[in-house]
C-alpha cells in the first residue's frame, strides 16, 4: 500500500512538473510535504517567490522587535506551537493567547478537564 501511494505521488508530481519550467513557491504556509509543493520542487529548478520573501522579511520583527512587543498567538494545535510560544515569550514584553491555545492555558492553570 505504501509503495502504491509513493508511485501515485511520483506519477502526479511528474505530471505537474511537466507543465512548468520552474517552480516558484509563494505559499509561506505550505510547510507540509504535499505533492504540488514538496515533490514538484524536487523535480524542477525551484525558488521562493516575492510574497514568500516578504513574509520571511516580516519575521525580522521576531528577531529585532520594536518595543513594546506584544505577541498575539492563536490556533488549535498547542503541541505544534509550544516551541514557538516559548521562543517568542522570551523575546516579547507581553504574550496574548487566543482560540484553543487560550482554552488549554486556562484549563491547565485552573485544573479544568475539557471533554
Amino acid at each position: 500500500a505504501a509503495a502504491d501511494a509513493d508511485a501515485a505521488r511520483n506519477r502526479f508530481a511528474t505530471q505537474l512538473a511537466g507543465l512548468a519550467d520552474v517552480f516558484v513557491n509563494d505559499a509561506f504556509g505550505s510547510w507540509q510535504p504535499h505533492v504540488s509543493t514538496y515533490h514538484v520542487a524536487k523535480m524542477l529548478p525551484s525558488c521562493a517567490g516575492l510574497l514568500m520573501q516578504k513574509e520571511v522579511d516580516a519575521l525580522s520583527a521576531l528577531t529585532t522587535p520594536v518595543r513594546p512587543f506584544l505577541a498575539v498567538i492563536a490556533g488549535s494545535k498547542l503541541d505544534t506551537k509550544m516551541g514557538c510560544i516559548k521562543a517568542i515569550a522570551e523575546k516579547a514584553d507581553h504574550v496574548m493567547l487566543g482560540g484553543q491555545l487560550y482554552n488549554a492555558y486556562i484549563a491547565a492553570k485552573f485544573g479544568v478537564k475539557i471533554k
